[in-house]
Formats: structure tokens, sequence, C-alpha cells
């Protein structure tokens, strides 16, 4: 058998490009351990905020809102996909967080990660992929992260506020400031000059991941000599929490919509999905303005969360893929 046939090559490069960030945040975590000085240096310029506007401006480019189009129960919907990720989410996350025995930065990310907004793009794929409704999964993407903006700080507050001062307002007016409205210029600008779509829809599938990890680098070479305090126990009880809460999430939100609303299978797909996911991008801001200085190790939650439900809901798009159903099923 040849390792390097064109079959071979083509699928490592679809698993590299499948779990692209994940690589790139992990070797952002090991450069910064093994050769913090160039990550200090960068600090050092100044360069957190462009690279924060960078990012979800590249993120705004990317959002195809014209394929939300018109669905039925699109405000129910919204609703519930909101009640799951902002109201259900935090609280057992924080629950969660206390009986898998989390303590201090693991607590303190755990909750973070909990209370953060849907994943932006690649919620909407898996949901695609598994056989939900294309619309509802773009609305729960970009009107969840939208309306999350101001509920995120408010949240940490109550839920972290007893263990870590959360400067609400200005969290709010930076989150604001440095990603809704890049989101948003990138986003209109799309619109404004659709013919850019092919230029450049290749270098937006990597230039925001690699920022996110230039981000991490910068923010983490300062204290990445603490990544050695984290045992292989905490870090199978990290697992085994955000296994339990993704699942929880998914089946409360799916189950809302199917058994009580009695919404499509497609629409129902994509509202357990996408309500249950939370966006690493996002997280990654939020602890960068907020806890990256005197709490660095509390990213590793927002790593082992996204590793987790992209695996798991992987899985699950798998088996919901081979029952096809059609968009307006019951």
């Amino acid at each position: 058998m040849n390792i390097f046939s064109k079959q071979t090559i083509r699928s490592l490069l679809s698993l590299v490009e499948r779990y692209f960030l994940f690589i790139v945040l992990a070797s952002a975590l090991i450069l910064s351990f093994y050769f913090p000085a160039p990550g200090n240096y960068i600090r050092g310029l100044g360069l957190k905020w462009p690279v924060v506007v960078i990012i979800f401006f590249c993120q705004g480019l990317k959002l195809k809102t014209r394929e939300m189009g018109r669905k039925r129960d699109v405000i129910k919907i919204l609703i519930i996909g909101m009640a799951v990720s902002q109201i259900l989410a935090p609280v057992s996350g924080y629950l969660a967080a206390s009986l898998f025995g989390l303590e201090g930065e693991n607590f303190i990310g755990f909750v973070l990660i909990c209370s953060m907004a849907p994943t932006l793009i690649s919620g909407t794929i898996i949901a695609i992929k598994a056989g939900g409704s294309r619309p509802i999964a773009l609305l729960l993407a970009v009107g969840g992260n939208i309306l999350a903006i101001p509920i995120i700080p408010i949240n940490l507050q109550i839920f972290l506020g007893r263990l870590v001062p959360i400067p609400v307002g200005s969290l709010i007016l930076k989150l604001t400031v440095f990603v809704l409205l890049p989101a948003l210029a990138g986003h209109y600008f799309r619109e404004w000059k659709p013919d850019w779509e092919k230029r450049i829809d290749p270098v937006l599938s990597f230039l925001p991941v690699l920022a996110y990890g230039l981000l991490i680098y910068m923010l983490f070479s300062a204290n990445s000599s603490r990544l050695t305090e984290l045992t292989g126990g905490e870090l199978m009880a990290l697992l085994a929490a955000s296994l339990c809460i993704h699942l929880f999430l998914l089946i409360v939100a799916f189950g809302t919509g199917r058994w009580i609303f009695k919404f499509s299978r497609p629409d129902c797909r994509s509202l357990g999905m996408i309500a249950a996911q939370k966006t690493p991008s996002l997280s990654i801001i939020v602890w960068a303005i907020t806890f990256a200085e005197s709490y660095p190790l509390s990213i590793i939650p927002t790593f082992v969360f996204f590793l987790t439900f992209i695996l798991a809901d992987a899985v699950l798009a798998g088996i919901w893929s081979r029952r096809p159903v059609s968009l307006t099923s019951s």
C-alpha cells in the first residue's frame, strides 16, 4: 500500500482542514511554551486589538445571510435557541463545573465557554451535513451572536462575579467595538462587493484561524510555563463535563422544538446542534479582554469544549445524514 497515494494525501488534507482551528490553537500553546520570547515581543508591539478586528472582519465576510430566507416559526426557534444558549447553558455549566470538581482557572474557563454564543461557521456546516435546515442554522448562528453580545458580560458577572471582577460596561463596549462592528462591516462589504467572493473565500478559510493562533501565542507566552500545572485528572474532568453539557443542551433544544412545538426534523436538527455549540472565537476574545493576564489557564476549557463538541457532532451528523428527511417533514 502506497501511503503517499493521492487518495491518502487528500484524506490527510481533509482531516487537517476539518480540525484546522484546533491544530492552530494547540500549536500556538506549544510554541508559547517552548518559544515564548517572540510571542512576548509581538505582544509588546500592541497588536492585540488590530488582530481581533481582523478576525471578526473576516468572520463577517464569511456570513451569507441571504440564505436565511423566510421560514415559519423563526421567532419561536430563535427564542428557544437563545434560552438554551444564554440561560440554560451558563446555569448548567456552573452546576456541572461544581459537580465535576473543577476548581480555580478550570472553573472560570468552563463557565466562560458555557456562557458564549453559538458558533458562527462550524456549527452551521455540521448542522447542514446532518440534514438540518440551512436557513435555521444561519438564523441561530447570526442572530444568536448579535443578541449574545450584551448578555455574555451579564452572565459572567452573575456566575463569576464573586470570583473575578467583571467590568460589564467595558466588556460590552469592547465586544461591540472590536467584535460586532467589524463583523457587520465585513458582512456588508461582502454584500457591497459580491464579485469578490471567489477571490477571498480561499483566504478566509485560513486567515482568521491563523489570527486566532497569533492572539493566543501573544497573550499566553508570558505565562506559558504554567501549562505544566494542568494534570491528566483535570483534563479528564473537563472532557467529561464538556460532553455532558453539550449533549444535555442538544437534547433539550432538539426535544423542545420537536416534541413540544412540533417543528420539522430539519429545523430541530439545526436548533439542537447550534444551540448546544459554543464559539471558541468569542471565548478567546473575552478571555483576552478579561482573564488572560491573571488567569491564563482559563483558556484551556475552551479548547477542550471545542474539541468535544466537534467530535461528538461529527459522529451525530454521520448518523443523522444516513436518515435523510425532507425540509418539510414532520
